[in-house]
C-alpha cells in the first residue's frame, strides 16, 4: 500500500493553520453569563485583579481599565467607511507569501476613517477608526479595532489617552483568555497591557463584547521603566536569527535610523558556542526577566508567542543597560485554546529559547523559574474566581443565541484551569522534556494551483496501485514551475487511519517527466458524496492536500495544503463499486526553497 498516511499529521497541521484565516462563523465569539457549576464568587463579591496591582492614583486612565467596568463604545461612520474598514485584510500574498517574505516588516494595510464616538457618555466629533490584527485575528463582520483620537483633532484625549484597542478575540471562544492571560503576565513579574472588557456599537448596532487592550508605547514604558527612549520593536514571526531580523517593527524612535545594531548584537551572541554563551548574552539580554517572561508564556500554553511560534511579542531595549526585556502581546489563544500532545512543560521554538533550554545551566534556571511560577503565580483559585468575575461582566452584553455555546467553551476553560498544574508539575517531576527539534526553516511560502479529474470505483481505496484502479488527469503550478502528469491514476474508498477513519478518500496519483509522483488526498463526510454537489475545501469537514514521491522507494513528503479549494462531484455514492468522476481545483500554500 501507498504509505501515503506517514505524512499526515504534517499534512492537517498545514491544514488547521490554515483554517484559523478562514471567516469565523462559529458562535462561540462571546462568553459565558453565569458563574461556575463548582459556584464561584457570590453575585456581589469583587475578585479584584487577578495579577494583584493596585491602581495609580495619578493616572487618570485608571477607572478606564478597571476590571468591575464595562466601557461602552458608541461609534458613528459613514457606512460606506464602515464597509471600507471592514473588507480591508492582510492575505498569505500580502505577508508570508510576498516575495521579500521575512526581509521587512510587514505593511498595514488599514487605513483611517473619521468617526465620532462616544466612550461612556463622552463624545467626541471627529476621530481615526482603522482595523487591526494580523491573519488568525482577522473578520469582517466583528473586526478588532484601533480608535485614535488624536488621529484629526490634535491634542484629543481620553482620561489622557490618545488610543485605545479593541480586540475581537477570535481565537478565543470565551473571549476571557486575553485579559486572563495578561493578568498572569503582570503577577509573573512581566510588564503587561491592563486589559479589561467593552461593548462596542457601530451606527446604532451591536457588535458584541470585546477585549479593551491597553497600548503598548512610549505611555506603557514610562508605567513600566525608568526611561522611555530606548527602541521598542513588536516581533511579528520575528526571531534573533540571520534572515528572521528584516520583521522587527520599530515601534519608537521612528525618526531615527533603524540600523538594527542592538537586534544583531543579541542575534550574533546566539552563535557562539555553548561555554561561551551566557557571558555573549550578558549585554544584550537581562536573563532573569526573560525567563520570568519565558516560563508565563508557557504556564500559560502561548503557543502563538515567542517561544511558541516567533509572534506575538514586543522587545525593549531599555537606554538604561541596553539589554532587552521582553513584552507579551496576542495572548487570546492561551489557556489549552489549542489542545497539543506534549510538551506542557517547556516551548523552545525560538532562537533564544531553544539556545538557553539546551544548555544544562539555561534549563535549570528555567525549570526553577517555572517551578516558582507553579507555586506563585498560577493560582488556581485566583483564576476561577476572575473567570467568573468576567463572566458575570460581559454576560448581559452576549447575544442571546451564543451564550450556551460559550457556555460549553468556558466550562472547558474551567477545566484546563483546573488541571493545568499537575499537567506541567507532572511532566517535570518526570524529567521534564528533552527538546531535541531543529530549528524551523524560515515561514515563507509559495502559492500555487491544483486542477485535477479522477475517475474510479468506490472500494478502490486503499490501494497498492492507483494507476491499475483508476484514470485522471493532473496539471499543476509550484514554485512556478508546471506539471502536466504523464500517467495518472485514481482510487476511492473508506479511510482507515486515525485522521479519516470512516471518512471518504479520493485519491489521485500522476507520473511526471523528472520521475517524481504527485499524490492528491482528499478527505470528506461519506453523506457528501452525492452527485452534482461542490464542497469547498475547508480544511474541517473537507480536506484536501498534496504530496510527492520524489523518486519510487523514497519516502513521501509534503508539497502543501490547500488555502482555497473544492471538490466537484459528477457522479459519486460511497457504497462497493460506484462508479466515481469527480475534479478537484485549488489553490496550494507550499513551503518556499
Amino acid at each position: 500500500m501507498l504509505v501515503i498516511m506517514a505524512q499526515r499529521s504534517l499534512v492537517w497541521g498545514v491544514l488547521a493553520l490554515m483554517a484559523c484565516d478562514e471567516p469565523n462563523t462559529s458562535p462561540l465569539d462571546a462568553a459565558i453569563l453565569d458563574v461556575g457549576p463548582d459556584g464561584g464568587l457570590d453575585a456581589g463579591a469583587d475578585a479584584g485583579p487577578l495579577d494583584g496591582a493596585r491602581p495609580d492614583a495619578n493616572d487618570p486612565s485608571e477607572p478606564l481599565f478597571a476590571r468591575e467596568h464595562l466601557v461602552r463604545v458608541e461609534l458613528t461612520v459613514a457606512p460606506a467607511d464602515w464597509d471600507a474598514l471592514r473588507a480591508q485584510t492582510r492575505t498569505l500574498e500580502s505577508t508570508l507569501a510576498r516575495p521579500e517574505c521575512l526581509d521587512e516588516p510587514f505593511t498595514s494595510p488599514f487605513t483611517y476613517f473619521p468617526a465620532e464616538v462616544t466612550i461612556d457618555g463622552a463624545r467626541y466629533g471627529q476621530v481615526g477608526i482603522r482595523k487591526k490584527g494580523f491573519l488568525g485575528s482577522l473578520s469582517d463582520t466583528k473586526p478588532s479595532l484601533k480608535l485614535k483620537l488624536d488621529e484629526f483633532v490634535v491634542g484629543q484625549e481620553h482620561l489622557g489617552l490618545a488610543t485605545l484597542t479593541f480586540n475581537n478575540s477570535r481565537q478565543d471562544p470565551t473571549l476571557l483568555r486575553t485579559c486572563l492571560g495578561f493578568d498572569l503576565f503582570r503577577r509573573a513579574g512581566v510588564p503587561a497591557p491592563r486589559c479589561n472588557y467593552a461593548e462596542v456599537y457601530v451606527n446604532g448596532e451591536a457588535l458584541g463584547p470585546y477585549a479593551h487592550v491597553e497600548v503598548i508605547n512610549k505611555r506603557f514604558l514610562r508605567r513600566h521603566f525608568s526611561d522611555d527612549e530606548g527602541q521598542l520593536y513588536e516581533g511579528t514571526v520575528s526571531d534573533f536569527r540571520q534572515g528572521w531580523l528584516g520583521t522587527f517593527e520599530q515601534e519608537t524612535n521612528e525618526e531615527m535610523p533603524y540600523d538594527r545594531s542592538d537586534l544583531e548584537g543579541l542575534t550574533a551572541a546566539l552563535d557562539v558556542a555553548d561555554p561561551e554563551l551566557l557571558l555573549a548574552l550578558e549585554p544584550w539580554l537581562d536573563r532573569p526577566a526573560f525567563l520570568r517572561f519565558w516560563a508565563a508564556e508557557v504556564l500559560l500554553d502561548h503557543w502563538d508567542g515567542y517561544s511558541g511560534n516567533t509572534n506575538n511579542f514586543y522587545a525593549y531595549a531599555d537606554p538604561q543597560d541596553g539589554r532587552f526585556r521582553f513584552l507579551p502581546w496576542g495572548v487570546d489563544a492561551t489557556f489549552g485554546a489549542n489542545p497539543h500532545d506534549p510538551p506542557h512543560s517547556v516551548m523552545a521554538v525560538s532562537s533564544l529559547a531553544r539556545r538557553l533550554y539546551r544548555l544544562p545551566e539555561g534549563r535549570t534556571e528555567y525549570e526553577v523559574e517555572l517551578r516558582r511560577q507553579l507555586a506563585d503565580t498560577f493560582d488556581t483559585t485566583l483564576i476561577l474566581e476572575s473567570i467568573d468575575q468576567a463572566a458575570r461582566i460581559i454576560g448581559p452584553v452576549i447575544p442571546t443565541v451564543e451564550r450556551e455555546s460559550a457556555r460549553i467553551a468556558t466550562d472547558w476553560l474551567r477545566t484546563y484551569v483546573r488541571d493545568r498544574v499537575a499537567q506541567v508539575e507532572a511532566e517535570l517531576d518526570g524529567g521534564g522534556f528533552e527538546w531535541t527539534a531543529p530549528l524551523r526553516d524560515r515561514l515563507c511560502f509559495e502559492l500555487g494551483t491544483v486542477d485535477a479529474q479522477l475517475s474510479t470505483t468506490f472500494g478502490t481505496h486503499p490501494t497498492d496501485n492507483p494507476f491499475a484502479t483508476g484514470t485522471g488527469s493532473y496539471t499543476a503550478t509550484i514554485a512556478g514551475a508546471l506539471q502536466r502528469g504523464l500517467e495518472v491514476g485514481s482510487a476511492a474508498g473508506l479511510g482507515d487511519g486515525p485522521d479519516d477513519r470512516g471518512e471518504v478518500v479520493l485519491l489521485l496519483a500522476a507520473t511526471l517527466p523528472d520521475g517524481s509522483i504527485p499524490l492528491l488526498y482528499v478527505v470528506m463526510p461519506p453523506e457528501w458524496l452525492v452527485p452534482g454537489s461542490t464542497l469547498p475545501i475547508d480544511g474541517v469537514r473537507v480536506r484536501a492536500a498534496l504530496l510527492r514521491i520524489p523518486r519510487l522507494g523514497q519516502p513521501i513528503e509534503l508539497v502543501g495544503g490547500f488555502l482555497t479549494g473544492a471538490v466537484s462531484i459528477e457522479v459519486g455514492s460511497p457504497v462497493a463499486a460506484a462508479p466515481i468522476r469527480a475534479r478537484v481545483v485549488g489553490q496550494i500554500i507550499s513551503g518556499r526553497p
